[in-house]
């Protein structure tokens, strides 16, 4: 027997882990979905993000006037126009046409569904020259007393609201990701030790005819190396498929392709390659967490066992 354990090449040691169980495909199948799970909370983190950044620097720059529907709107949005034209820092300030009023009522009342009589309030689009912040109070006072009835929505107040919302929302998905792989690493460190117990006999049989415990534990280590690129390949394989039928690849559309309700939505959720390529990096991850997860609790254990 000696003979036999001492004369086989490393990689014929006989297989410490017993074949079913945490050790095997049902660890494959924990860690996919722990990866599932962790590359969703990651994009759903990296997208938000990125979305509040391009709706804050889209409407930094804008600002948008209302004049309600009556007899006196066409000489008030005259009079609006004449103050923001003359306002320093505005570089553009147009006011909306009818079809572009019922434009912005379709998503709500449907396409070709809105009245042709009914009163719409007057908008007028306000660009700001770049770099420039513009005081909301102060631009009010004036309409007040030339313009009255015009109103200056800034976005600018419940715009701070949503990117605060949003910091919390990430904070919570990158929480997210490390309960995940917390959880991943302690179903792990079960395993391992799991499969030592079980083996106890021939662990206690193969020190005896000189194998040491580093050799022990980088059988284990090839062994869960193994585990982890294949539930980890699993788990984000699934997770990048369900992302890109969402948003879709950098350049393609997903699911709210042009026409749809979406679209708008769907675009500001879009992924860079950058961060398509921070969630493809959890694959590595995973593998080398649970590769070196697994050897640092083979080698506690072996130490307890002796």
């Amino acid at each position: 027997m000696n003979a036999s354990l001492t004369t086989r090449r490393p990689g014929h040691i006989p297989n410490l882990l017993p074949r079913r169980g945490l050790s095997g495909s049902i660890l494959v199948a924990i860690i996919g979905i722990m990866v599932f799970l962790a590359a969703l909370s990651l994009a759903g983190g990296l997208a938000l993000g990125t979305a509040i950044g391009q709706w804050r620097d889209a409407l930094a720059h804008d600002l948008t006037v209302q004049i309600p529907a009556g007899p006196e709107a066409d000489a008030t949005v005259k009079r609006a126009l004449d103050i923001l034209l003359a306002t320093p820092g505005v570089a553009t300030a147009r006011a909306l046409g009818r079809p572009e009023l019922e434009a912005l009522l379709e998503p709500w009342l449907g396409r070709g569904n809105v009245p042709a009589d009914l009163p719409l309030p007057r908008l007028v689009d306000v660009r700001l020259l770049q770099g420039t912040t513009l005081d909301a109070a102060a631009l009010q006072a004036r309409l007040d007393g030339q313009a009255e009835g015009a109103t200056v929505d800034d976005p600018a107040g419940w715009l701070s609201g949503v990117v605060g919302l949003a910091a919390r929302a990430r904070l919570l998905a990158g929480l997210a990701v490390g309960l995940v792989l917390g959880a991943l690493t302690a179903i792990v460190v079960f395993a391992t030790r799991s499969g030592l117990e079980a083996n106890r006999d021939l662990v206690e049989v193969l020190h005896q005819v000189g194998a040491r415990d580093g050799y022990i534990a980088g059988v284990f280590q090839r062994h869960f190396l193994m585990l982890g690129l294949k539930g980890s390949a699993l788990g984000l394989g699934l997770a990048l498929l369900a992302l890109v039928l969402v948003t879709g690849l950098p350049g393609l559309g997903g699911m709210a392709g042009p026409g749809a309700g979406g679209d708008t939505f769907a675009a500001g959720l879009s992924l860079s390659p950058a961060q398509w390529a921070m969630i493809a990096g959890l694959a590595p991850l995973v593998a080398g967490m649970t590769t070196f997860t697994a050897r640092l609790t083979v080698r506690r254990t072996l130490a307890e066992l002796v």
